[in-house]
């Protein structure tokens, strides 16, 4: 597991903000799932479907996909995460991993009922001996949610019906469809990030507005609830963004973004000067080549390095001006 997949792991995995991203989702930020009631699943002890002969079906593969999964209940559903292994890369063929994912859960729960039968023996022969499965017998919902951590809107497919390769209303009627249920910061509101309860709505804040750090520090000017920012919540949103946020550490785990979004900024003053000054040496040659000055003049006049000067020449032969 890599450092990016093994923090957002560690991340999402705290109750706290697993609860919230859930209930943002499903009931627009009112606290409906409780964080003390959720118990984590590991998803590769998933009991995994089996054939008729008793053997697995393909359990590496089918582990290796549960593998980037954060997976919790609290016996009214089963609430998943895909997505936290490519955090900003878009899988454009997340609807069938998705309806994938969701079918392996249910079998595996049917497995786990056809298994404490067979432990019980507890069904007469019939139906549902032969099936393992009782007219009573239910499973769990499987809620899954894709969590996108992309700056920008999600261009991908958010249907299975929408991945066919037809039009036809009649097929489409017949072949059953299958929805993303998505979490992209980039086609969020303001309003929308204030629903959450933890720091899940400044970690999607500052992903949306990583792309522009002078506009984002206008946003964070404007909107004093995002100054403050923990410790851990600032270095997950470098892993994901790579934003380079620099800060010292606080008594309290806190970090002042305006200090540290002005940071990246003057570094990034710095870098445009440093680039502008080599942009005007490279077009002051440009200029006395043009004049007719020759690579050594200009080199033995100026000072300049002869390397640079015949790269400036040689551009401008290879464009023919």
């Amino acid at each position: 597991m890599s450092k990016i997949d093994r923090v957002a792991r560690e991340y999402m995995g705290d109750k706290e903000r697993f609860a919230d991203l859930f209930n943002f989702f499903m009931y627009a930020g009112e606290q409906v799932i409780k964080p003390d009631n959720l118990t984590e699943m590991d998803a590769t002890e998933i009991a995994l479907p089996v054939t008729n002969s008793g053997k697995s079906i393909s359990v590496k593969k089918f582990r290796d996909m549960l593998s980037g999964a954060g997976i919790m209940t609290d016996g009214k559903a089963a609430y998943v995460i895909l997505g936290l292994e490519n955090q900003d890369k878009i899988n454009y063929a997340m609807p069938i991993r998705n309806m994938l994912y969701d079918a392996l859960q249910y079998a595996a729960q049917a497995a786990a009922i056809k298994n404490k039968h067979e432990e019980d023996k507890d069904l007469p022969h019939g139906a549902e001996y032969l099936s393992r499965f009782s007219k009573t017998d239910s499973v769990t919902p499987v809620i899954t949610l894709v969590l996108y951590l992309g700056p920008g809107k999600w261009t991908g497919k958010r249907s299975l019906h929408q991945l066919f390769n037809t039009k036809d209303k009649t097929i489409k009627k017949y072949a059953q469809d299958y929805k993303l249920n998505l979490i992209a910061p980039g086609e969020m509101d303001e309003e929308e990030f204030q629903r959450f309860h933890t720091e899940l709505g400044k970690l999607l804040f500052y992903i949306k507005y990583s792309d522009n750090k002078e506009y984002l520090k206008q946003k964070v000017e404007q909107n004093p609830e995002y100054r403050s920012v923990d410790e851990e919540t600032v270095d997950f949103v470098n892993l994901v963004t790579n934003s380079k946020l620099t800060y010292k550490k606080g008594k309290d785990g806190k970090v002042d973004m305006c200090q540290a979004i002005e940071g990246i900024r003057n570094e990034g003053i710095e870098i445009g000067i440093e680039q502008g000054i080599g942009q005007g040496i490279e077009q002051s040659i440009e200029k006395m080549l043009r004049r007719g000055r020759t690579v050594e003049e200009i080199v033995d006049f100026c000072g300049y390095p002869y390397e640079q000067v015949k790269k400036v020449a040689d551009s401008i032969t290879t464009a023919g001006v």
